[in-house]
């Protein structure tokens, strides 16, 4: 049996419903659909055995065009909460996020967005 290592549809759901289906970085796309679900912390080949790493505050819902910026510029990645470390102590649920482009936020796994 194959085993899972992305997110549970529960977790699509929940983090579906805090983006409202609209990018949560909006770093080069201007508040388009959001169609991928980005790990903050990365699963690392052959996924993870962290249960936090499939939960909400591990997730942002993004367009294309994000997750490739993520992607191709770690380092501002990381500044701006979008990326944690694989190496350290760091939790997503310790790490603000740059929300939208607006504003400093730090998310939960019930789906919520509190401002810090």
């Amino acid at each position: 049996m194959k085993r899972m290592t992305g997110f549970s549809p529960r977790v699509q759901a929940v983090i579906a419903e805090r983006s409202g289906e609209v990018c949560e970085i909006q770093v080069d796309c201007g508040g388009a659909a959001a169609v991928q679900f980005h790990h903050r912390r990365p699963r690392g080949s052959g996924g993870s055995s962290l249960e936090w790493v499939n939960m909400p505050t591990n997730a942002l819902h993004v367009c294309e065009a994000c997750h490739r910026w993520v992607e191709s510029n770690r380092a501002q990645a990381r500044w701006m909460g979008w990326l944690v470390p694989l190496n350290g102590c760091a939790v997503a649920a310790g790490v603000r996020v740059k929300y939208r482009c607006e504003s400093w936020v730090v998310l939960d796994d019930d789906g919520g967005v509190t401002p810090c």
